[in-house]
């Protein structure tokens, strides 16, 4: 497996811990990005949903060792037939708690030394109680050249 996909599956599974009371979202579900996700059922929502948006930035090399950064955001969906106010207030739950949990310093594996908040993405809204929120963050590693 690559670093890059390594780094992804640590990213989701140390996401995990944003299912605990420490943090403000009561988040029920962490995948991957689902296209599908506007037929998740309201019981699993808030949910998180990790892109990798496939860039990548060399940031410095020397004869041995490479540095890489890339982009990776982190989607809060909810499916709640409640008002907007209602749904503003848990958007902002959701990216509060991932801003939290990325100053938390998460362990994503030996090769990441960063991640960082880049932005929020914005949210969008339907008349039907289903909303999106997006925030954007960069993870910076290293690896042994040859070993990406």
């Amino acid at each position: 497996m690559s670093i890059r996909n390594t780094i992804i599956d640590n990213l989701i599974s140390e996401l995990d811990d944003l299912k605990t009371v420490d943090y403000e979202a009561d988040i029920k579900k962490i995948t991957p990005f689902v296209a599908n996700y506007l037929t998740e059922p309201s019981s699993n929502t808030p949910m998180l949903m990790v892109t990798d948006e496939g860039n990548d930035t060399l940031l410095t090399e020397d004869p041995t060792h490479v540095c890489f950064a890339f982009n990776v955001t982190i989607y809060g969906f909810i499916n709640k037939d409640i008002k907007y106010e209602k749904t503003q207030e848990e958007l902002n739950e959701i990216t509060a708690s991932i801003k939290q949990w990325i100053n938390s310093g998460p362990s994503l594996g030996d090769n990441v030394y960063a991640i960082q908040f880049v932005e929020c993405t914005g949210n969008s809204y339907d008349d039907q109680g289903k909303a999106l929120t997006g925030v954007r963050t960069r993870i910076l590693y290293w690896c042994v050249k040859g070993t990406y």
